[in-house]
């Protein structure tokens, strides 16, 4: 089924349905209202917020200090760009990783993940 056909079944529009799909903006009723037209029992799995660490912040912050440097971008420029090519996330998830690397290491992986991602940064 699409998204479109989804959404004209609960009564909501495709983006809507979107959303849902990746986790944004989800509410119990709408949860509910597609559960009942996909004739499925819903099933909400709540997970603790994960909290940044001092540590982590502040190695995301260095992180970001370098790449604008290597790549002559303001520090807003360099955050706005790694956070709209997944750049941020992906060091949040392998930070247990990477901050054992070199931030010359680290900004290299930055810019080829940005790149995957559709960044043009070289």
């Amino acid at each position: 089924m699409t998204q479109e056909e989804v959404g004209s079944m609960i009564g909501v529009q495709k983006a809507m349905v979107s959303k849902v799909e990746n986790g944004l903006c989800v509410n119990f009723d709408t949860i509910s209202r597609i559960a009942a037209a996909l004739e499925v029992e819903p099933m909400v799995e709540l997970k603790p917020v994960k909290k940044a660490d001092k540590n982590i912040i502040d190695y995301v912050m260095t992180a970001i200090i370098e790449f604008a440097k290597r790549h002559r971008l303001t520090i807003k420029e360099a955050s706005n760009y790694l956070n709209r090519f997944k750049g941020i996330d992906f060091l949040m998830e392998f930070y247990d990783v990477e901050h054992t690397l070199s931030f010359n290491d680290c900004v290299d992986d930055l810019t080829v993940v940005c790149q995957n991602n559709g960044g043009e940064i070289r």
